[in-house]
């Protein structure tokens, strides 16, 4: 997920993330190939727009939006020793099994939903260092929370500076 999302930010568009296991995918019948593709030389500018990054400073400002929702992906006891003021916490298992990548869609939405979670809402997900959030981010948009996004600096920036706020408990 999160090669996924470093692509999305360099510009590629049309990319799919592979739901279950390749050794699944493979039993399952879907066909695969040993063949290399070729590919496509691809020109990056000489410096990446980041303007999809979300910042600690945009948290700060979606810290007073309404209909915004903080999600932090990390497990239950380091979001209850710290965390962003206002955050909800979604751990990434939530969102997971083991023979595929991400729960039924259904029970993706009822666990969105159980949080009060609306596809209206502004999604800003967060971990430890952006790799859980990318996924619950993947999971959230698959069942059509669009404006899910990812804090990729995550709570390794912002625990690490005293000057944001932050809540415990």
């Amino acid at each position: 997920c999160r090669l996924i999302y470093t692509l999305e930010l360099l510009g590629h568009k049309r990319l799919a993330l592979l739901d279950r296991p390749f050794q699944a995918y493979r039993e399952e019948g879907y066909p695969t190939t040993n063949e290399q593709p070729t590919p496509k030389k691809k020109r990056y500018p000489k410096e990446v727009s980041y303007e999809q990054v979300i910042t600690k400073e945009e948290i700060l400002k979606a810290l007073r939006e309404d209909g915004c929702k903080i999600i932090d992906t990390r497990d239950e006891l380091d979001f209850k020793r710290e965390r962003i003021p206002r955050a909800i916490n979604l751990p990434w298992r939530n969102v997971t099994t083991g023979g595929r990548i991400f729960k039924d869609w259904r029970e993706i939405d009822r666990e969105a939903s159980l949080l009060g979670i609306s596809r209206d809402d502004r999604i800003i997900l967060y971990c430890d260092e952006g790799t859980s959030s990318i996924l619950v981010m993947y999971a959230l948009r698959i069942v059509g929370f669009n404006n899910a996004e990812t804090y990729l600096a995550s709570y390794a920036e912002w625990g690490q500076d005293p000057t944001l706020p932050k809540e415990r408990g």
